[in-house]
């Protein structure tokens, strides 16, 4: 299965991999790779979130290192999620972020 494509197991159709090829090129063209890349997740506050945010992105990362900043809303009722991740190439980059959009709490992912 593609890590891009649809999580249901079906191929990619020719004009999603050329959608994605393009993501890929703009990726590596505007981020030097290998490298940090930056990624923004708004959540629902809670800690829960925040461990399994944390436990998702060091089981893709492995040993590379990365950052995180957080910072609550005014009302307290989600926080955002400044990571920096060291990535070796940008088809990493999309693997984590899918990963990361399936899970229960994101509104946004940047």
């Amino acid at each position: 299965m593609d890590s891009f494509g649809p999580m249901d197991g079906h191929s990619l159709d020719p004009g999603e991999l050329d959608a994605k090829a393009a993501l890929l090129r703009a990726m590596e063209e505007h981020h030097p790779l290998p490298g940090f890349y930056p990624v923004v997740v708004i959540a629902i506050a809670g800690e829960a979130f925040a461990q399994s945010l944390i436990t998702l992105v060091e089981s893709h990362l492995g040993e590379a290192p990365y950052r995180l900043a957080t910072r609550d809303s005014s009302q307290g009722l989600y926080v955002s999620y400044h990571l920096d991740v060291f990535v070796i190439d940008a088809e990493s980059v999309l693997v984590m972020k899918e990963a990361i959009a399936l899970m229960e709490g994101v509104r946004v992912l940047l």
